[in-house]
């Protein structure tokens, strides 16, 4: 039946100037969507040819060997006993601002779930791990009967933050040969 409609417009002269009938308006649409689906079926075709999985597959084993060169760098970085000092030191350091950053008082509501009741399982459990959750008046109210994933809630934190505290740890940073040293490996 398309073979005929094209005969049909082919032999059809239509003269755009006069204004078009109803039919022919529908037959000018339907030759376009085909001319469109066989383009789009070339290209398809086109994008599966062996030699573009080829190249695909090359460049993605040629990241593979740099991600694996770089992640060799950083765990030979790691393993000298310079670079252990300073991370020793950068997470010293890092605990030290998270005492002094924590919130003092914290209060407030999460509520979520998830489409299947195992997975809103799976995330109360971990959220139950973290121990914020029970220093604290938060509470965490899972809805097993969700139709979508959603979470929304209140938190209301009081506490305070110095910029002393950052100050006087990035010197304390900036004074240790290790992490100078790291820095300078990193760069290089």
């Amino acid at each position: 039946m398309s073979i005929d409609l094209k005969n049909e417009a082919k032999e059809a002269s239509i003269d755009f100037d006069e204004q078009l009938s109803e039919t022919q308006e529908t037959e000018i649409k339907v030759l376009k969507e085909e001319k469109e689906e066989k383009s789009s079926r070339k290209n398809f075709f086109k994008k599966l040819s062996f030699k573009g999985i080829k190249e695909k597959c090359k460049r993605f084993w040629q990241k593979l060997i740099r991600l694996k060169e770089q992640l060799g760098n950083i765990k030979n970085i790691i393993l000298e006993e310079t670079n252990r000092n300073a991370a020793t030191a950068l997470l010293r350091e890092f605990k030290g601002l998270m005492k002094h950053y924590t919130p003092r008082k914290a209060s407030g509501e999460l509520q979520f779930g998830t489409e299947d009741p195992a997975n809103t399982g799976q995330i109360l459990g971990i959220i139950s791990l973290f121990p914020f959750w029970y220093r604290y008046k938060i509470s965490v109210i899972p809805d097993f009967t969700a139709e979508g994933f959603y979470a929304r809630g209140e938190l209301f934190l009081k506490g305070h933050i110095r910029s002393a505290h950052l100050l006087a740890s990035g010197m304390r940073l900036i004074k240790n040969k290790d992490i100078r040293k790291l820095i300078n490996q990193i760069r290089t």
